[in-house]
């Protein structure tokens, strides 16, 4: 295979179904075992071919990307175990996204510092395993880490040691594929990329399944916050027909919940100064809501200042989004009442 696409076993894995079970892949291992997650939740789960039925969101993102230029039995997106059945003397390319790879996320320093156990964290320990995958060592392609942790890489004096060639950094779509092209020609390469602000009208629509169901309805955000990079990236509104091509994908490859990515789920179409749009966020969950196979919606972010602002918007979206909660007493028998979860800011 030409082009391998992977990532450490914490951020494949759909923790049955519970986007909140990734939270576990920050602690030390001390904390979780290793042995205690493997048969649990880092299983791989894979197509009848051994290519992974569902990857991290971002890193379809990049396979899609790669389809405009390679041809599809060229390229595989598979799970780190498998590596060893796709990696051999033609392959040119794996490319590895990571979120976390040394335990330096602040979620990661948070939980660690709260329960004071010292210790790699379990996403770091995964990482390290796919680097050092025997099949990288003896074929030695070139590989690509991308992904939001990337950075803590080159902050770790670790890119020699792990045998990483280039680091990209941001959003992909105008710089990615060209690395990739010109990796499997044998051409030099920059030791980092940094990619630029993307037009909406580059934004693929992923062609493969994504972990949790996760489709981007917005990007970036525009408030522009020093301390957070996202608020610095153009922001973008997806439009609806784009969203629901990503849910179908989804939908055929057995996701029964869509997740929406997003920096804000208030800024869905919102005003020039931020105000909430509460008909548009309606027709988007309306529209994902009505999908067959569609049973849930789970939300990312949400910031309070917009629920301030216009609590009508909230009422407007609360029916539709506490139809299609998965946290309801049928999931749990101590939930008397449905309720949706989001994380706030």
């Amino acid at each position: 295979m030409k082009v391998v696409l992977t990532s450490p076993r914490g951020e494949m894995s759909r923790y049955n179904g519970d986007p909140f079970g990734a939270f576990i892949a920050v602690f030390p291992e001390k904390v979780i075992p290793r042995m205690i997650l493997r048969p649990e939740w880092f299983k791989p789960e894979d197509n009848p071919d051994g290519s992974a039925k569902f990857l991290p969101y971002g890193l379809r993102k990049v396979e899609a990307l790669l389809l405009r230029h390679f041809a599809q039995e060229d390229v595989v997106c598979c799970h780190p175990d498998n590596l060893e059945q796709f990696v051999g003397p033609k392959t040119k390319v794996v490319g590895i996204t990571s979120m976390d790879p040394m335990g330096l996320a602040y979620v990661s320093v948070t939980y660690n510092s709260m329960i004071a156990v010292p210790g790699e964290s379990v996403d770091a320990i995964e990482f390290r395993r796919v680097v050092e995958n025997p099949a990288l060592r003896r074929y030695d392609p070139t590989i690509i880490l991308g992904g939001a942790g990337a950075w803590q890489v080159r902050h770790a004096g670790k890119v020699e040691e792990f045998g990483i060639d280039v680091l990209v950094h941001g959003e992909g779509e105008l710089t990615v594929l060209d690395v990739f092209k010109k990796a499997a020609a044998g051409e030099p390469l920059p030791k980092e990329v940094h990619g630029s602000k993307v037009p909406i009208e580059f934004i693929p629509a992923i062609e493969g399944a994504a972990s949790y169901g996760v489709v981007e309805i917005t990007r970036g955000c525009g408030r522009g916050c020093q301390f957070c990079s996202p608020t610095n990236r153009r922001r973008h509104s997806l439009p609806i027909p784009h969203i629901l091509k990503e849910v179908d994908v989804n939908v055929k490859a057995g996701s029964r919940s869509i997740f929406f990515a997003t920096e804000d789920l208030f800024l869905y179409e919102c005003g020039p100064k931020f105000e909430p749009n509460g008909p548009a966020m309606a027709r988007l969950i309306e529209a994902v809501g009505s999908v067959p196979g569609v049973d849930f919606i789970h939300l990312s972010h949400i910031a309070i200042a917009p629920v301030a602002y216009d609590p009508r918007a909230v009422e407007m979206i609360s029916p539709l989004l506490l139809e299609k909660t998965r946290y309801n007493h049928s999931y749990r028998h101590e939930y008397k009442e449905p309720f949706v979860t989001a994380l706030f800011g």
